[in-house]
């Protein structure tokens, strides 16, 4: 399977297009939040340009790495959700069949569940740049952080899906809360630094 950083786009939009359940939203979800990680980096370049401190220089190679991690993410969704399909496909006189789907079904939601926190992380770290981005970019910083909120909570929609499929209803718990207080917090943190852009652009 050919990795995000591999993939052009046009590849990529003809294979979400296609009848194949993946690549579907999980790994979509991560290519928005690395969109979103690329805006941050152009804002943190811009803002070198005038004035190159050590917090830019930081919040720049975090963008990079955000950018990267999301790739590696979204190609991980992909895997997981078709590692699900193959344990499906066992046959159901199979023993091992029932203890196959459920750890893939897991694995399904944790993949997604990691795009979300790594939303958020991005988020706090955006927020730094509503106060060191230039005017002319401010938007930017408001479009990345639109962005990162719309992948964590497209990712967290495939969390609450696969906790369904779980016959551990004790580890669904789990990821059900830890899903629920990411979307708050997250939404909350997108819109502080939506503010803060509004803010400044009508400042």
């Amino acid at each position: 399977m050919a990795t995000l950083r591999d993939t052009s786009l046009g590849s990529y939009l003809d294979d979400v297009s296609g009848s194949s359940p993946t690549p579907g939203g999980g790994s979509v979800a991560a290519v928005v939040a690395a969109l979103a990680a690329a805006l941050g980096s152009m804002v943190t370049a811009l803002a070198a340009r005038k004035n190159e401190n050590e917090s830019i220089r930081i919040l720049a190679e975090k963008c990079r790495a955000y950018r990267e991690t999301f790739l590696q993410l979204g190609t991980e969704d992909q895997a997981a959700f078709e590692a699900v399909m193959a344990a499906l496909k066992l046959s159901k006189e199979d023993s091992a069949r029932p203890a196959q789907v459920e750890a893939t079904v897991q694995r399904a939601a944790r993949a997604p569940l990691a795009v979300a926190q790594s939303c958020f992380d991005f988020l706090v770290d955006l927020e730094s740049l509503t106060t060191q981005a230039s005017r002319h970019a401010i938007s930017d910083v408001g479009a990345a952080a639109h962005f990162a909120l719309a992948a964590l909570r497209a990712s967290l929609l495939n969390v609450h899906i696969n906790c369904t499929f779980m016959k551990d209803q004790a580890t669904a718990a789990a990821f059900e809360a830890a899903a629920s207080e990411l979307e708050a917090k997250g939404a909350a943190r997108s819109q502080r630094i939506v503010d803060q852009v509004l803010a400044r652009i009508r400042g």
